[in-house]
Order: C-alpha cells, then sequence, then structure tokens
C-alpha cells in the first residue's frame, strides 16, 4: 500500500514504475539534477521533490531555476527523441497510426464474429430442446468465436 511516508522514500525500480522510465533515462535525469538522497544501491527518492523538480524542468527551469538555453532544450530533445527511437527499433513502443489500425481491424472482426454467433446457432436449435440445451449450444458458439478471435485453441469458461 502506498503511504505518504513510502513516498518520501522510492527505489528507483518504483520511481521508473511511477515515471514511466527506463533505468538509463533515470540515469540520465541525475546528471540533469534530479533530487535524490543517498547514493549507490542505497540510493531513495522523495516523489514530493521528484514531482517538483519534474514539473520546473518541463516548464523550462534548469537545476537551480535558471532558464534553460536554446542548446540544452535541444540537446534534451534529441536525447528523448534517441531514447523513443530506441525503444521503437527494441519493439517497446509502437506508433500510433499502427496500434489505432490494428486495434480497428481487431474490433471488426470481433463484431462480425459476434453477430454470426445467432446465425450459425438458429440452424442447430431443435424444436423440443431444454433451455440448458440451447443455453449449452449458444455458449459452444460464444467459445468457437472466442477461440478464432484469440487465434488459440481452448478457452475455458473462467
Amino acid at each position: 500500500m502506498i503511504t505518504k511516508e513510502s513516498l518520501k522514500s522510492l527505489k528507483q525500480s518504483e520511481l521508473m514504475a511511477l515515471l514511466g522510465l527506463s533505468d538509463r533515462r533515470i540515469q540520465q535525469l541525475h546528471g540533469e539534477g534530479l533530487p535524490r538522497n543517498g547514493a549507490g544501491r542505497g540510493v531513495t527518492y522523495d516523489w514530493q521533490a521528484v514531482r517538483t523538480w519534474e514539473m520546473d524542468r518541463v516548464a523550462g527551469s534548469g537545476k537551480d531555476g535558471d532558464p534553460l538555453t536554446d542548446k540544452q532544450r535541444k540537446d534534451r530533445a534529441e536525447a528523448d527523441m534517441a531514447e523513443m527511437d530506441r525503444d521503437l527499433q527494441a519493439g517497446q513502443l509502437m506508433e500510433t497510426g499502427a496500434v489505432r489500425q490494428t486495434w480497428s481491424e481487431e474490433c471488426a472482426n470481433m463484431r462480425a464474429r459476434l453477430l454470426s454467433i445467432p446465425s450459425k446457432a438458429a440452424v442447430r436449435l431443435e424444436d423440443g430442446m431444454t433451455l440448458p440445451a440451447r443455453e449449452d449450444l449458444i455458449r459452444e458458439g460464444i467459445y468457437e468465436a472466442l477461440e478464432e478471435l484469440s487465434g488459440r485453441e481452448g478457452v475455458e469458461d473462467a
């Protein structure tokens, strides 16, 4: 559980998770003045101090509140772009257009497959079938659709 006290002594891995940054980027931020307590493996971070520092940094302030020079802003932007390019090449990032396209295709496939369930089930329903038998038949159709959509066999009832 996160408490006010635990936010005053975050480990580097916890800070990385909160900020969504890599270990390498945290090390770069140390060089830019990221506030920390201690050194080496025992380093901890105060979340409030980190947040204040990051807001100042984003607003254009340097280590001591001095405005960043154009060169510093350019260097920071280039470092951020290089990190994003590296993550993109490593498959850790995807371009927004590719995500939208893939998600759109998957949703269209799901819609088509789910809409086909009633017509397929209707052909198999028989007069005199009990309600549980009808439910089982429809459930079977749903599981078939889920298996097809997931691209794997044997989707089980959770």
